[in-house]
């Protein structure tokens, strides 16, 4: 915004030109940063690493599933938005059919009575919506996590032999399974049918 009002006051009209194709631009960075960054709140609550390193683990566990992360947020936004309008617009389309059928002759008072309640039945509802919308992507998000980590680290492979052990590390899937980092001085990540780490607990 200080970038922008600068150039506007600057160069006056010819800011607004260069607003258009650098607000483009920004845009798409915040959308490729934000994709890139997703999973590092979950990073830090089931590896229980900190901010920055949650941050490196995201951009980490992103690389080269940009695009089909991008996908599935904007498909899962998509379903959000459009089942919050089916909640939502009923509720405020209460007022005009208030008014309109039952109350015709009602005077102002009872219009704008209507109007209010109308109005505060739709802020709670639209609330209730945004919270179980929020708490879907969410979960979502976490999901995606975890998909990202069976790709990478053989998750599924160290959930199963965590299955067959009867361990459980906090009761949280994922925490305490090693990381398998590709590159010098990392281990590669275990073919599937390997067992991840060690031994299976049974010895085999």
């Amino acid at each position: 915004m200080a970038l922008a009002i600068l150039l506007v006051s600057t160069v006056g009209g010819v800011g607004a030109l260069i607003l258009i194709p650098l607000g483009l631009v920004c845009f798409v960075l915040y959308v490729w940063i934000y994709i890139k960054l997703m999973v590092a709140p979950a990073a830090v609550v089931v590896e229980e690493l900190g901010a920055l390193d949650s941050i490196r683990r995201s951009w980490e566990l992103s690389r080269n599933n940009w695009w089909r992360l991008l996908g599935i947020t904007l498909v899962v936004g998509i379903m959000v938005g459009v089942i919050a309008q089916i909640v939502t617009i009923p509720v405020s389309l209460l007022s005009g059919f208030y008014t309109a059928v039952v109350s015709p002759h009602g005077g102002p008072d009872q219009a704008l009575t209507a109007a209010v309640v109308v109005g505060v039945a739709t802020a709670v509802i639209g609330a209730v919506v945004g919270a179980v919308g929020f708490a879907f992507q969410t979960s979502v998000m976490a999901l995606l996590y975890l998909d990202l980590r069976m790709r990478r680290d053989g998750l599924d492979i160290a959930l199963l032999r965590l299955l067959e052990s009867g361990g459980d590390p906090d009761g949280v899937p994922g925490r305490g399974v090693p990381v398998y980092r590709a590159g010098p001085g990392h281990n590669p990540r275990p073919p599937y049918g390997a067992p991840p780490f060690g031994s299976w607990p049974d010895g085999r």
